[in-house]
């Protein structure tokens, strides 16, 4: 697989990547801007500038790379759900020739319509 085929696919994570690399050159930039600074007033701006952006955009890579694993665990549970319904359905078949999936609709649809 490619490298622009991979980022295609996983493009939150490619984005995670490329947020977290903005993130750390941020807080490289802002330390060597407080490092040649012996004066606390002209080291502010790198702190808050080059610090704080660092930061945020390595909160907001690590937001990306845990919402591509939560796609990742639906998609699989999606994927599981299905296998489990088809499972269902070749060995559950009623008499009547419905699948179980039509069966389990009909009997909840006759106990909701049912007077009780």
């Amino acid at each position: 697989m490619g490298l622009l085929t991979w980022a295609r696919t996983q493009w939150d994570r490619a984005a995670a990547l490329a947020v977290l690399t903005a993130g750390l050159i941020a807080l490289l930039l802002g330390w060597l801007g407080v490092s040649n600074n012996g004066n606390l007033a002209k080291a502010l701006p790198y702190v808050v500038s080059g610090g704080l952006l660092g930061i945020f955009l390595m909160g907001v890579a690590a937001t990306l790379w845990l919402s591509a694993d939560l796609r990742d665990e639906w998609r699989e549970l999606h994927g599981i759900r299905l296998a489990l319904r088809e499972q269902l359905d070749r060995s559950l078949v009623p008499a009547n020739g419905l699948t179980a999936s039509d069966a389990m609709v009909s009997s909840t649809a006759e106990l909701l319509s049912t007077p009780q």
